[in-house]
């Protein structure tokens, strides 16, 4: 089976991160797969497979439309093509009538990502519509797919595909010392950072910030104080800073999933989150988190200074962790992908005239 992914840019994000993941997996099961994207080669933190073809098209100057053509008039002959984004869902579908091939959604975004943005926000609405297949990354975040369009909508699930550096320690109580906070810094008012600075200011003593970010314009959201920043940092380097801070905030207000937070209870640490919505697939208040109403700073100061002040709860929360993030392994979401796959070529197969 070919199989060809539709990207965005190569930057460091989380959705790029299960891209690469997921696309080394299926070519482990057998599968000829590549990718194809705008833009220069991939983030090395995003770990390519050298097996994994990657395609590269230059940028078309300013215009998005002139991209997304040359993107999609890019893409090998396949059995499949799947869009791994909103933004690529034109360029996968003119690859997909090109070669006769059925187009499957990778769904990992959420309306909220889409505001101010029209067009955006007008493909991610046609999007069920222009897909032969969607393959979804949670059941919270698609709500709307599976109530509209279960037909054509499977929800394939998420996983952590690279445990390797992520693995609980015994955690000391912070004692005298500040309660240390890990938190990604993101200028995008939906993530939610600045929420948390307005937590922060609501506690005495102030709790140290450790923030983690690849966004450049992130960099100086924080401020000055006795702070640490950490750019880009590899998955050994973010695996021990889950370790060695006292509790993991994620304030993001929309999501379609979040990995950060199960990355950080695989490693044993107390989270405090966001009801975002997509982390109510494995977020369960008081049991293996704190979860507050997002955009509420004066919720997530109480939430962190709850864990902070109370050693029998954070070690509650710290043991919950590595049983929550146990439940997402790799294998069963390859498994339901490659099903989605099966299915939108046996399905488009039978759409054809004899």
């Amino acid at each position: 089976m070919r199989v060809v992914f539709v990207c965005p840019p190569l930057t460091l994000a989380g959705g790029n991160k299960v891209i690469f993941a997921l696309a080394a997996r299926l070519r482990r099961r057998g599968l000829a797969v590549s990718l194809v994207a705008p833009g220069g080669p991939p983030h090395p933190a995003l770990r390519p497979d050298p097996e994994v073809p990657v395609r590269l098209v230059p940028l078309s100057g300013r215009s998005a439309i002139g991209t997304g053509l040359r993107l999609g008039l890019a893409v090998p002959a396949a059995d499949a093509v799947v869009a791994t984004h909103t933004s690529t869902l034109w360029s996968g579908l003119l690859a997909a009538r090109r070669f006769g091939a059925p187009l499957v959604w990778l769904y990992q975004d959420y309306p909220e990502m889409f505001r101010g943005r029209p067009v955006l926000a007008l493909t991610h609405r046609l999007g069920p519509y222009l897909a032969d297949r969607i393959a979804a990354g949670s059941r919270a975040g698609a709500g709307w797919l599976l109530g509209q369009f279960s037909e054509k909508t499977r929800v394939v699930g998420q996983a952590l595909y690279h445990t390797e550096h992520l693995w609980a320690v015994p955690r000391p109580r912070p004692g005298a010392r500040s309660v240390r906070i890990l938190a990604l810094a993101d200028e995008r008012p939906r993530k939610g950072f600045t929420d948390l600075l307005a937590a922060l200011r609501r506690l005495r003593p102030r709790p140290v910030l450790w923030t983690v970010t690849a966004r450049p314009r992130a960099a100086g959201l924080a401020g000055p104080g006795p702070d640490c920043l950490f750019f880009s940092p590899d998955d050994a380097g973010l695996g021990n800073l889950y370790r060695a801070c006292d509790v993991f905030v994620f304030p993001s207000r929309a999501e379609g999933f979040g990995l950060p937070p199960l990355e950080a209870m695989a490693c044993g640490t107390p989270v405090v989150l966001a009801d975002s919505r997509g982390v109510r697939e494995y977020a369960v208040d008081g049991v293996n988190c704190l979860m507050v109403p997002p955009g509420d700073p004066a919720a997530l100061a109480a939430a962190i200074e709850r864990v902070g002040s109370d050693p029998e709860l954070a070690a509650r929360l710290s043991r919950a962790g590595p049983e929550t993030a146990a439940r997402f392994a790799p294998e069963p979401v390859v498994e339901r992908f490659i099903g989605v796959l099966t299915a939108a070529i046996s399905a488009h197969k039978l759409q054809k005239p004899a």
